[in-house]
């Protein structure tokens, strides 16, 4: 016969497992990576001196620094996540100590064999 019961306390929080945060931040990275050139088009579409499309804009990005201008200024942004990220996670584990629960994880619930 099956009961419903919760499941035994754990000992250590499943956020503090750094194999369940890994990917996520990984992905974070990624798309970061990936979009952080828009942000450079943008920023010098904004302060160009006349009206450009982002075509002229993309041609004189790469004719003047090449691929290494659509990532001018990404690791101030890169190192600027760092705080961000470790009080995420400050937070995230206070809530687990002062709650006794992960609220990110909802299958506290198990079947027990009676």
């Amino acid at each position: 016969m099956k009961v419903f019961r919760p499941s035994s306390v754990q000992t250590q929080s499943p956020i503090g497992q750094s194999r369940d945060m890994s990917p996520l931040h990984v992905l974070l990275q990624a798309v970061t990576t990936v979009l952080y050139p828009l942000s450079v088009l943008k920023t010098n579409q904004q302060t160009a001196p006349s009206a450009q499309t982002t075509a002229q804009t993309v041609s004189i990005i790469w004719r003047t620094k090449g691929l290494p201008g659509f990532y001018r200024g990404y690791t101030t942004v890169v190192f600027g996540m760092i705080p961000s990220r470790l009080v995420r996670i400050v937070l995230i584990k206070t809530l687990y100590c002062i709650t006794g629960s992960s609220l990110l994880y909802y299958n506290r619930y198990r079947y027990d064999t009676v």
